[in-house]
């Protein structure tokens, strides 16, 4: 989970005062997010391949540096909404919307769900509908299945709460 020493020294090499890092991440293609760590929620992910972890939810900002309403994606977009940060590694959540004709999501829009390591490899990736559960609150729940590396189907249910900003589940496999 720590950077690399060659990760390291070339931002090292870029660099020759703090007001330089901003700018040498974005350049070398690991820019800084802004993140929410009050809004971190714990997760059991033992059932595909994670473990216990701590989701930090990407902000939902007009900042560059945050991100969209997963409500409020244009169909075919996708947006990085947060990041799974275990004792071992931290892994990076993608979600695409991938249907809906409408600007904001509505009950039955399909998005894909996407769970990258750190090298950036997928190690699940699935599909899911949206339901909207409380449009006033942006709350909605979307029920992913993900086919694991050994074949196995599973599927998982995704609580979305403030329009996305909050990402929860139970942690467990219904199938």
């Amino acid at each position: 989970m720590n950077p690399s020493k060659e990760l390291i020294s070339t931002l090292m090499e870029n660099v020759t005062s703090p007001d330089e890092i901003d700018a040498a991440t974005t350049r070398l293609a690991i820019p800084a997010r802004e993140v929410n760590f009050y809004l971190a929620t714990s997760l059991d992910l033992t059932n595909v391949g994670i473990g216990k972890c701590v989701y930090i939810p990407i902000q939902i900002s007009n900042s560059i540096k945050g991100r969209e309403s997963l409500y409020k994606l244009t169909p075919g977009s996708k947006t990085m909404a947060g990041i799974l940060v275990t004792g071992e590694d931290i892994y990076y959540r993608f979600v695409t919307r991938e249907s809906g004709k409408t600007p904001y999501a509505k009950t039955g829009d399909v998005y894909t769900e996407e769970i990258r390591k750190s090298d950036g490899t997928i190690l699940l990736s699935g599909q899911g509908k949206l339901n909207i559960k409380n449009p006033k609150k942006g709350i909605g729940e979307v029920e992913v299945s993900y086919k694991l590396a050994n074949g196995k189907l599973i599927r998982q249910r995704w609580l979305w709460i403030l329009w996305s900003c909050i990402y929860g589940g139970n942690g467990r496999r219904f199938d």
